[in-house]
């Protein structure tokens, strides 16, 4: 497994990794068109913002198979946030793990992040074994439940923190 810029080349596998048994654990990203998925490669690539994007690809077939974004980047607090998805394809064989270790090694030497969060809807059990698995505690649930864009649901938010 590595971890790489997104390419506009991704689109149908970024589409096709984003099922809706993935996007309903997701709050701010929708189900959407291979053209929306090539439109926001197109966006990452031509980003200037703070918000670093990953796309993790299988070593033996090059295959894009989820993708690890870390973002809300606060330098005065050293502190950002990460977000991340596997194809459903690809969860339970360790694969969020390895890739979650490897922007955890990033945010640590390359940005020199003190705080990392993950915000995980609070019935994820998959992605919070994978952030505990890593060292991450819980530190909070948030007030007010966050609505799922894909699936208009609302679900408590609890914040897991590395510290």
């Amino acid at each position: 497994m590595v971890l790489r810029p997104p390419k506009i080349e991704d689109a149908q596998e970024l589409h096709d990794s984003l099922s809706d048994d993935v996007v309903k654990w997701l709050a701010l990203i929708p189900r959407f068109s291979v053209e929306d998925a090539r439109n926001a490669i197109s966006k990452i690539e031509n980003s200037k913002n703070e918000t670093y994007t990953f796309h993790i690809e299988l070593k033996e077939n090059k295959k894009m198979i989820g993708v690890m974004m870390i973002n809300s980047i606060d330098a005065k607090k050293n502190s950002g946030k990460i977000v991340y998805w596997i194809n459903r394809k690809y969860q339970n064989k360790g694969f969020a793990t390895e890739a979650l270790k490897e922007i955890i090694r990033f945010c640590r030497k390359d940005l020199e992040l003190c705080r990392i969060e993950a915000d995980i809807f609070a019935d994820n059990e998959k992605s919070i074994r994978v952030v505990k698995k890593l060292g991450f505690h819980l530190d909070r649930t948030k007030e007010e439940p966050v609505k799922c864009l894909s699936t208009g649901k609302l679900h408590e938010c609890a914040v897991y923190v590395l510290s």
